[in-house]
């Protein structure tokens, strides 16, 4: 998607809805956008609790275009992981196993 193509302008119509797993997370209108790094910012604010990958879809009445953009969401807090202690044993005494934490 190219900047100079999709443009939202103070006053536009925009139509955003978030899908995530086939679940409507998030529909909302507004005319409050003066652009679409500002509207990004404000849907991933609104979508706080959710986590992993979900579709937006944004259309702009106004201007007559729409768009579907992929998002990662991710946890509002940080998820705390274990410490994660060395391997005596190990063949490579300066690499660290870091823990994957699933939320």
């Amino acid at each position: 998607m190219s900047d100079n193509q999709r443009k939202i302008m103070a006053g536009d119509t925009v139509f955003v809805s978030l899908v995530q797993n086939g679940r409507s997370v998030l529909a909302l209108c507004s005319r409050e956008f003066s652009s679409f790094a500002e509207l990004v910012k404000k849907v991933y604010g609104m979508a706080r609790g959710c986590l992993g990958v979900a579709i937006m879809d944004v259309r702009n009445q106004s201007q007559g275009w729409s768009c579907r953009v992929p998002l990662m969401l991710a946890a509002s807090k940080p998820v705390a992981s274990q410490p994660v202690q060395r391997s005596s044993h190990s063949k490579h005494p300066h690499q660290q196993e870091i823990p994957f934490a699933w939320a």
